[in-house]
């Protein structure tokens, strides 16, 4: 998956070292599919997921306005709500079945996330970036001096061999309609983050970035839900680019797609010493728990900041407000949803289900309306038609739509050539008409007069698109 999303295959492939990780996105999900239909459940809808990411990849252009970063962020907060239920679900059940040492229960699970934090904090290079492995490590220190290892840990350890090939004879497939929604979100949450993470990869690598190149991370988005189906015929829970790792890319300025096939190498090698992957898959649940609690917060704050990376008007915090309510409600009250009907499960089973549920129809529905529209009539009283009349005015009302600066310097750009083109070829005044809602802005010049030879191309930016007609 690494080395595809290096790649640039037609459609397929970013070009970008933008290494993937088992994705938290997709855990809430396969962890209920494995729980009521085994294994095989798990990879059939991991596939159907990175299906799902690859139908979102062909539709980023088109159906943008239904997922902006209000929506993104709120999938993103729900992510991290569920990740924390699901760790304090993992230590609580711990502590019960070990009634004769609670305590060193949470005490390791404190260890771990304590030695997390403080790294992630106060720590500075390599530590502060290895912050979660090193808080593994430390939460398995703690375990062995509590003395709570489940016997299985050392008698799996035992068993496994140093070195052997991967047996690919246990891997089987089941598609189960009941989980078609969560996984399905899921593939479409996975799909939004890599937007955000191959955006970040775009600016690291161009000086000259100025707004992300679309065609490029429907591209990516694309490779990412291909390497999500291989995955899933592996035997592989769902993956997605991960953030972190492109941080540390940031960090060691270590960002040439060379060194994709140097991680696929080492990945391979691991993937035959099954010893090695003992330690993981045995992991304390304890030490489970912090880990998943420390991302989930990580994943919370994430969401709140892309929720804030827009101005947020009254409709944006009624769609965050009504939907983080709603998404919590899941976990206080699962009686009364367990009581609904049979096919509403699927909607609302979960955390990110409800909050994708609500969000989406919200948002949709909060689009009616939001168009915005003003007019300047140029030349009028014998005045010139000139560029600097539309700044003035432009000015003004970019601020009344709360229109960012950076979005609001390309309309005048653009309009500004226009009007040159123009004033060349009016025989009296110019009407200019300025539509704008909360993605694109519109700007419509009328005159009589001859015809400009060329018209001037729309110009797009991050999440606000200028069209000059």
């Amino acid at each position: 998956m690494t080395i595809l999303q290096s790649l640039r295959l037609g459609p397929v492939g970013s070009g970008y070292l933008c290494p993937p990780v088992v994705s938290a996105i997709y855990l809430p999900s396969s962890i209920a599919a494995a729980v009521s239909f085994g294994f095989p459940a798990v990879c059939g809808m991991v596939m159907f997921a990175g299906a799902c990411e690859i139908a979102v990849a062909s539709l980023i252009n088109r159906v943008r306005k239904l997922f902006p970063a209000v929506v993104s962020g709120v999938v993103i907060i729900a992510v991290g709500i569920e990740l924390g239920k699901i760790a304090a679900d993992v230590l609580f059940q711990h502590a019960a079945e070990q009634s004769a040492s609670t305590t060193a229960s949470f005490a390791t699970a404190a260890c771990a996330l304590g030695a997390m934090t403080v790294l992630a904090v106060w720590a500075k290079g390599l530590p502060k970036l290895l912050c979660s492995l090193i808080g593994i490590l430390a939460g398995y220190a703690a375990t062995a001096i509590f003395r709570i290892f489940p016997q299985s840990f050392f008698t799996d350890y035992a068993a496994a061999p140093f070195f052997a090939l991967p047996d690919p004879s246990f891997i089987s497939f089941a598609f189960e309609p009941s989980f078609v929604t969560s996984f399905a979100i899921a593939g479409l949450a996975s799909g939004l983050r890599v937007i955000g993470v191959l955006t970040t990869c775009q600016q690291m690598n161009d000086a000259a970035w100025r707004r992300p190149d679309m065609q490029n991370i429907e591209a990516g988005v694309r490779a990412d839900g291909v390497g999500c189906v291989v995955g899933g015929l592996l035997g592989a829970p769902g993956m997605s680019a991960s953030p972190s790792l492109v941080s540390v890319e940031k960090t060691t300025g270590a960002s040439s797609r060379v060194i994709a096939w140097s991680i696929a190498g080492w990945l391979v090698l691991l993937s035959c010493l099954p010893k090695f992957a003992g330690l993981i898959v045995n992991m304390p649940r304890p030490v489970m728990a912090a880990a998943l609690f420390f991302n989930g917060a990580l994943m919370l704050v994430a969401g709140i900041q892309i929720v804030a990376s827009r101005p947020i008007t009254l409709r944006a915090t009624l769609v965050v407000g009504f939907s983080i309510l709603a998404a919590i409600s899941v976990p206080i009250f699962p009686d009364f949803y367990r009581s609904l009907p049979a096919w509403t499960q699927q909607f609302t089973g979960s955390i990110i289900s409800m909050a994708v549920v609500v969000s989406v129809p919200l948002n949709a529905i909060f689009l009616l309306g939001t168009w915005r529209y003003s007019q300047l009539r140029l030349g009028a009283d014998s005045k010139p038609v000139t560029a600097r009349s539309f700044d003035d005015f432009f000015e003004k009302q970019a601020r009344e739509w709360k229109v960012p600066a950076e979005d609001a310097a390309r309309v005048r750009s653009v309009v500004d050539m226009a009007i040159e083109d123009v004033a060349a070829n009016a025989n009296g005044p110019v009407e200019i008409h300025v539509g704008s809602d909360s993605f694109d802005i519109l700007v419509t010049l009328r005159y009589r007069g001859n015809a400009c030879a060329a018209g001037r191309p729309s110009e797009e930016g991050n999440g606000r698109r200028a069209k000059l007609c």
